[in-house]
């Protein structure tokens, strides 16, 4: 029953975090559709470590289910299959957040390449226009 007790805490660790990766996907979305790419890179640099993080727990949750040595009542395996249903869930939601995410960037960096492009042809244009040196000839 510890080990059960020990493994319960584990996962709820693990569902917290998983919720925390969503809640850091939300606001990446909710700062890039205001155009501040610094603060989404840096929520996405603090996201990656959450990512690993979930990920070692994830393992470890894995490897001690798969414990041959233990053997679960079927209430306990129906907590883990529980688990197994809210993450796919979790992992729905952060996938379409992470979807609008990428559109969202994508859209502004379509946006910021034909800005530059307007401003390089329109610099272009006026190269041959000294008007500061009006000498005839």
């Amino acid at each position: 029953m510890a080990n059960f007790d020990s493994l319960a805490g584990k996962i709820m660790r693990h569902l917290d975090l998983m919720n925390v990766l969503v809640d850091a996907t939300q606001s990446m979305l909710k700062n890039s559709q205001s155009g501040n790419f610094e603060s989404v890179e840096q929520i996405a640099d603090n996201r990656e470590r959450l990512i690993n993080i979930v990920r070692l727990l994830q393992d470890e949750i894995e490897s001690k289910l798969q414990s041959a040595s233990t053997h679960y009542t079927s209430s306990e395996i129906d907590v883990f299959k529980s688990w197994i249903s809210d993450v796919t869930e979790i992992v729905k939601k952060n996938d379409e957040l992470d979807r609008q995410c990428l559109e969202e960037l994508s859209q502004a960096k379509e946006s910021t390449t034909r800005e530059i492009s307007n401003v390089y042809k329109t610099r272009k244009q006026f190269q041959g226009y000294n008007l500061n040196n009006t000498k005839t000839r």
